[in-house]
């Protein structure tokens, strides 16, 4: 069994109730790349594993919630610098950038209270 391991975000130490998820993996091979899916023969040697591993999904939408609002960001970013190119009023997209850092250090707080609680019990 595996903990948590897909997150860029303090994954896996948490005080949080995990709980079992499966995962299978489909790996194709090589004969299948090369011959973009078409079977030169009967034996394709694509295999399917399954993965078992812990999650916290209290943390998991947390760290879900920080990945969106990383994307909402880089968008906010582009925009404005279109909009001052174009003498735009940048205020809003100003603005909501500020919203966007002050809950994004809100959530980073509760990731980080999590593992804090793990190390002070």
């Amino acid at each position: 069994m595996e903990s948590q391991s897909n997150s860029k975000f303090y994954h896996g130490d948490c005080i949080c109730i995990k709980k079992e998820v499966s995962t299978i993996i489909a790996i194709q091979c090589e004969q299948c790349i090369n011959n973009n899916g078409m079977y030169l023969n009967e034996e394709c040697g694509c295999i399917e594993v399954e993965r078992k591993h812990l999650i916290c999904e209290t943390c998991a939408r947390i760290r879900d919630k920080i990945e969106d609002l990383h994307n909402d960001l880089d968008i906010l970013n582009h925009s404005i610098i279109y909009n001052i190119k174009e003498y735009i009023d940048c205020t809003e997209d100003i603005n909501k950038m500020h919203i966007i850092a002050l809950e994004l250090r809100q959530l980073n707080r509760e990731l980080l209270e999590n593992l804090v609680k793990h190390n002070s019990e």
